[in-house]
């Protein structure tokens, strides 16, 4: 690894048989340097931010310890903002004391004034508004924002409509199948065997059926997705199953009837139209604002007619495919009924899609404090240049709640602020533009309060996807047969997977020097006559 980072010392390692700096233990040192060279230049770069936030979740690894997986958010010194791994920590328990307590240790070495947002999961762990990590840190760090994943958000919106005593009662039920259907296949090679068989027979893609999950709505849209693609397969193998298995007379009983063809349609619709959504808020330095756009969006397209349309157009599509779903329209005359269609609509698409939109609207509220920052946007400004007062409430709002933010001089700057808006070069930028403008060094100079909101509303996380890549990262290093690693060589193994530098980009003599001054008597081949780790 040293090697391909572009290290030419180790070309003068092998100084005799037995010195040679290869060995595991030497091997693993070297490494934990690299992650330590690493946090160094992490901690140096977020202490120079103006603002920083951190994302926080946690997981149980393969050894079922608990660990607790930290990212920093903050503006770099080229004044981008930046997502880098902070900590990955084994902690003794998932309650909200002990996780503050090992926030608070990891964060100890960055400049807690300028600590301003807070984000996780929405766990009550974490969330909880009287004894929640988020309000204890709040307690020690008035005007901290807490944060709720708007990926996490949106997969609760989405699940709620199929669970039990809260959705939709055939959605219920629809959801619970296509897991059986899964779990019936996935338990017996012979029954898989026999799909696979159905699956040549039809001559349709070889694919194997995945099963659904509430808490990753996207592993449901795979599973609808696999299911639409070789329906006719599983009704004909679940036929035949049906013969001498209880289980599969009950899927294949549910699969007949009528609303099932169109709910899978739907359920197809559906998936598409939040899988963006998903994407977008599992970008890494997702902007607060495009979170506002995306939503808006969604919400309208879920209310659109349109949205009803294409689900009648992909079931009726299906169903002009005869010869493939034979033994269904055999056996399900249902849909050729006049009123057939407004009786799915009824009880199945509509409370489904109004109970959606619910949804998303309850669990995405105004932006809160976050809100007040828009009206630094030029457009916004150009509606209300007629009122002599515009901004001054929401200025007002975010010095009440960020101490550093001193009112009157905040509103000093936004009237000058205000008239350099309107100027050709700021006029067409959009909100996240300006933020970036107004942390410049230049700009810092002009506006300074002002460039501090920018930097606290740049560096506040709305997702915790950063963290979930770590904890990707994490399966990876410890594994079954590497499951007894050391805290601090798994964090440092886990920060060079996520964070590590490219090849030919690493300041390789910065970690020499640390590596052999950690140990007096360590010898180098020195190949120019006596450099200053000869000395």
């Amino acid at each position: 690894m040293c090697k391909q980072l572009g290290c030419s010392y180790f070309s003068a390692l092998q100084l005799s048989s037995n010195t040679n700096y290869l060995s595991a233990r030497i091997i693993n040192e070297m490494i934990e340097t690299i992650g330590a060279e690493l946090f160094a230049e992490l901690v140096t770069e977020v202490s120079n931010s103006p603002a920083w936030g951190v994302m926080v979740d946690e997981t149980t690894d393969i050894s079922v310890s608990k660990q607790l997986g930290l990212v920093v958010r903050y503006i770099g010194p080229d004044g981008d903002v930046k997502s880098k791994v902070l900590s990955l920590k084994t902690v003794s328990s998932g309650d909200s004391a002990t996780l503050t307590e090992a926030i608070l240790e990891a964060t100890a070495v960055l400049p807690m004034d300028r600590f301003t947002s807070f984000a996780s999961d929405g766990a009550s762990a974490m969330i909880g508004r009287r004894a929640g990590v988020g309000q204890r840190l709040k307690d020690q760090y008035p005007g901290l924002l807490t944060i709720h994943c708007v990926a996490h958000r949106l997969n609760l919106a989405v699940s709620d409509c199929i669970k039990e005593k809260k959705g939709v009662p055939y959605l219920i039920k629809y959801e619970q199948t296509i897991n059986s259907t899964f779990w019936f296949y996935q338990g017996s090679s012979n029954r898989a065997a026999s799909l696979k068989e159905m699956e040549r027979v039809f001559e349709l893609p070889q694919l194997k059926l995945q099963g659904g999950n509430q808490t990753r709505w996207e592993s449901s849209r795979d599973a609808t997705n696999v299911l639409l693609r070789i329906m006719p397969a599983v009704l004909a193998d679940l036929s035949k199953q049906a013969r001498s298995e209880p289980t599969a007379e009950g899927l294949y009983r549910f699969f007949r009837h009528e609303f099932f063809p169109p709910t899978l349609c739907l359920m197809h619709v559906v998936h598409n139209k939040l899988h963006r959504q998903f994407q977008v808020f599992q970008m890494r330095n997702l902007f607060f604002s495009r979170v506002e756009q995306e939503v808006t969006a969604l919400i309208s397209s879920l209310r659109n007619p349109r949205t009803q349309a294409l689900v009648k157009d992909k079931w009726e599509s299906w169903l002009s495919d005869e010869s493939s779903l034979q033994p269904l329209l055999d056996e399900v005359p249902a849909y050729f009924k006049d009123g057939f269609w407004d009786r799915f609509s009824a009880t199945v698409m509509i409370p489904f899609l109004d109970m959606l939109v619910q949804n998303v609207e309850s669990r995405f509220p105004e932006m809160g404090i976050l809100g007040n920052f828009n009206v630094l946007a030029p457009r916004r400004i150009q509606e209300g240049i007629m009122d002599t007062k515009f901004g001054q409430q929401e200025m007002q709002s975010l010095a009440r709640h960020f101490p550093r933010l001193k009112e009157e001089d905040l509103l000093i700057e936004w009237e000058a602020f205000q008239e350099q808006a309107m100027l050709p070069d700021l006029k067409s930028k959009t909100l996240e533009e300006v933020l970036k403008w107004l942390i410049s060094p230049n700009t810092m100079q002009l506006f300074p309060h002002l460039s501090l909101a920018a930097a606290i509303a740049l560096t506040a996380p709305v997702q915790t996807a950063d963290v979930e890549r770590l904890f990707s990262a994490l399966k990876l290093v410890k594994t079954p047969l590497r499951n007894r690693l050391r805290d601090c060589h798994l964090d440092v193994c886990c920060r060079v997977a996520i964070d590590g530098p490219q090849p030919g980009t690493f300041r390789m003599d910065n970690f020499v020097r640390r590596f052999y001054r950690s140990n007096s008597i360590r010898r180098v081949k020195c190949s120019k006559g006596g450099c200053e780790l000869c000395k």
